[in-house]
């Protein structure tokens, strides 16, 4: 199965899971998000946080994630093309922004079945399935922990397709809307 595969590849086969994926920029919050992270690893001795990316901040956080002794439980992954596979790796996501668009990365880890705890900074037109739980940022980093940790031991892993294409996010039905869309545009110019 892909999840044992790629939590193998990524030594992880036994602990607890916490992605993130995102650019390593003020935005995303990543400091606070290792703040939240050393709460669980409290809480959790065996639990590790995936982040994937790059950015202008990634050695900032590599200081911190060394200054909190948490070196062995946080991998930084990187620019990856293999997100999916990545996602099913992982037991919850967090994405602790301080502000944001709206996050597709949201609907791809709903899609793969993970509770989501996200920053109320976010959209609430992003929660297209029960998955995703909000949490102000004016909360600590332990009450953010606290909720990751409930999450992820109350979840089955169940395939959320059906939701995400009723909520309006299915590829197929987006680029024939595209598709027609262009189309009308090229009629109209042709007038």
């Amino acid at each position: 199965m892909i999840r044992e595969d790629v939590r193998k590849s990524l030594c992880m086969e036994d602990k607890s899971v916490i992605g993130h994926i995102g650019r390593f920029m003020k935005a995303k919050n990543h400091l606070f998000l290792i703040d939240i992270f050393s709460c669980i690893h409290r809480m959790l001795p065996a639990a590790c946080l995936l982040l994937i990316g790059e950015g202008e901040l990634k050695k900032t956080v590599e200081r911190k994630v060394s200054a909190l002794g948490l070196e062995g439980s946080v991998s930084f992954a990187g620019i990856r093309d293999d997100v999916p596979d990545l996602l099913q790796a992982m037991d919850a996501f967090v994405l602790p922004s301080r502000y944001e668009g709206l996050p597709l990365v949201l609907i791809e880890a709903q899609a793969a079945g993970l509770p989501c705890i996200v920053s109320d900074c976010i959209t609430e037109e992003i929660a297209v399935t029960d998955l995703t739980r909000f949490v102000s940022l004016d909360e600590q980093a332990q009450t953010w922990a606290e909720v990751i940790v409930d999450r992820m031991h109350g979840n089955d892993r169940v395939n959320r397709q059906t939701e995400i294409m009723k909520a309006g996010y299915d590829a197929e039905d987006n680029a024939r809307w595209l598709q027609d869309f262009y189309l009308s545009c090229n009629v109209k110019r042709d007038r």
